[in-house]
């Protein structure tokens, strides 16, 4: 039997910072179907615009990320938000969609080294975040979901209207970047066919 003594003696060390800021990005801003507000930098957090953040589009900045919102509202009237960490050229695209009461700073609160979003981009996928009702903004274009009527929505609705409105327009935003349309999708085997 060896002694405590003879165990090799390790040192930790942290090998890379939990924050980045050393990201070559374009800044520029992509209109979409549905609403975007653009790209913003880490610069717009020190000119107060983090208010209206939230704290997955603010810590994306920290980070040293770029950063996209997008805005779409669903088929039934509600109004989602979504954040992208653009490469507005490239084809490969992750869509992270948070579970039930949880929000899309799930995917990028571990910080730069531990979360999946980042590594997705860091990977070269265009990063989408995706959104559902039960979060802010919690808007609605509907003036009879006001107040608590806002929340007379099932698990249901969020598969039936959130998801297709925020994947539709993922693939709208996505088609219009590379010059594509819906046409160049392979087309779905017909019901019944082998």
């Amino acid at each position: 039997a060896r002694g405590a003594s003879a165990l090799p003696r390790l040192t930790l060390r942290r090998v890379r910072s939990v924050t980045r800021w050393d990201h070559d990005h374009d800044h520029s801003s992509s209109s979409s179907s549905g609403q975007a507000s653009g790209s913003l930098s880490s610069e717009s957090l020190a000119d107060g615009v983090d208010d209206e953040l939230s704290p997955a589009a603010q810590l994306i900045l920290k980070a040293g990320y770029p950063l996209e919102l997008h805005t779409v509202t669903t088929a039934d009237g509600y109004i989602l938000r979504m954040e992208r960490i653009p490469r507005p050229g490239c084809a490969r695209v992750a869509f992270f969609q948070h579970g039930i009461l949880d929000t899309s700073l799930t995917w990028v609160s571990s910080g730069v080294t531990g979360s999946q979003a980042f590594a997705a981009w860091d990977q070269g996928f265009d990063v989408w975040l995706g959104s559902s009702r039960s979060n802010p903004s919690r808007a609605t274009r509907d003036p009879n979901k006001q107040g608590l009527a806002y929340f007379n929505f099932s698990l249901n609705e969020l598969g039936i209207y959130d998801m297709p409105a925020q994947l539709d327009h993922l693939h709208t935003v996505k088609m219009r970047e590379l010059g594509g349309s819906s046409s160049m999708m392979p087309a779905a085997p017909a019901a019944g066919a082998a």
